[in-house]
């Protein structure tokens, strides 16, 4: 869909606010707009519709979510966290927003605020493989590699699918000089088709280490 004509239907949407009244399937026909925006990676106008949006539906979740997520996509990280702060307030019991919110910290190299609102998470789902990965990645920028290996081992028993999973263990390997099980792991990390979902760090780390 080109831009020119997202822009046709959001006018069109748009107008569809000034008569809603609430309604949940126009509701619903706006959230899908705001989706569109994303898919298309038009995320300045995904920000801007959803804050307008917003004004509207000051209380939607989804729409809050949605403008965290068009926040992050475009790189605007403390927006994003100011968003996902206020849906852990609105939805305290969802892991998500607590993986979505320890993901930014991450990004921002704010790791003790990570570890915080990952392990928030997992005292909602001690199991959930990715909260368990994310959160010892965190851990390891803090340099508590005995802790980090912990929490990477339990999402490795919990989904031993998962590359990212095989390439944090190995950069924790890394600091605790254990270099044998860190290219072991790189390959595992590897095979798994790290290089297809996240590019070639992993495998620019084979070359550097594991000769």
């Amino acid at each position: 869909m080109y831009s020119g004509r997202l822009d046709s239907a959001a006018a069109n949407y748009l107008r569809c606010l000034s008569l809603a009244d609430n309604r949940q399937d126009t509701f619903s026909a706006l959230i899908n707009l705001g989706s569109v925006y994303m898919s298309q990676q038009e995320f300045i106008k995904a920000i801007a519709y959803h804050k307008d949006l917003l004004n509207k539906f000051p209380d939607s979740t989804g729409v809050l979510i949605n403008l965290g997520q068009a926040y992050a996509r475009n790189g605007q990280e403390q927006e994003s966290v100011t968003i996902y702060e206020r849906l852990s307030r609105m939805l305290p019991g969802d892991k998500m927003v607590y993986n979505n919110l320890g993901m930014l910290y991450t990004q921002m190299g704010k790791y003790a605020d990570a570890v915080k609102a990952l392990e928030h998470g997992l005292a909602i789902e001690p199991k959930d493989a990715y909260l368990l990965n994310n959160c010892g990645y965190a851990v390891f920028k803090t340099k508590d590699y005995a802790k980090a290996l912990k929490l990477i081992n339990e999402s490795i028993a919990e989904n031993n699918t998962n590359p990212y999973a095989y390439r944090n263990r190995a950069l924790v390997y890394m600091g605790l000089k254990l270099n044998r099980e860190a290219c072991n792991d790189l390959a595992a990390s590897s095979e798994l088709g790290f290089k297809m979902y996240y590019g070639n760090e992993v495998e620019e780390l084979q070359k550097k280490y594991c000769k």
